[in-house]
């Protein structure tokens, strides 16, 4: 098996855009006007993923990829991925904010992107999904 390089804080946004851009049905756009840098994408006019900086203690802009979660699963992917956090600017509880770092390659960003947005999908109601997403209902908890 061949191992993944990790992201790089220059290609984090870049691949996040391109894995999330994959999926049916995304729209992007950056509705914050004062903040051009921040892209949200959106299924079904929710947003699932987001590229935006965070401020570092030294001053300095770290790229981050804020992805919607699963409450129950947040400590989970914290203890998994040192690269991940609780969000930036969001809620703590049902998003995270993935960095560049150690343990954060490609297929990690990717599967992470992926469960975002089926996360939004299935909350959908089924004649806003794609045929594909119409049968499967997910469990309510």
């Amino acid at each position: 098996m061949v191992e993944e390089e990790p992201l790089t804080a220059g290609t984090l946004h870049e691949v996040a855009a391109a894995l999330a851009m994959e999926h049916p049905l995304v729209t992007v756009d950056s509705p914050f006007g004062r903040h051009p840098e921040v892209t949200v994408y959106r299924v079904g006019g929710k947003i699932f993923a987001m590229t935006a900086f965070r401020p570092t203690p030294d001053g300095a802009a770290e790229p981050i990829v804020n992805l919607k979660t699963d409450p129950d699963e947040l400590a989970v992917l914290l203890r998994i991925y040192p690269s991940v956090s609780p969000a930036w600017h969001m809620s703590k509880r049902h998003w995270i904010s993935v960095a560049a770092g150690p343990g954060m390659d490609r297929d990690a960003l990717a599967a992470l992107v992926e469960d975002a947005y089926l996360r939004i999908m299935y909350a959908l109601p089924k004649h806003a999904r794609p045929v594909e997403f119409r049968a499967y209902t997910p469990p309510t908890v």
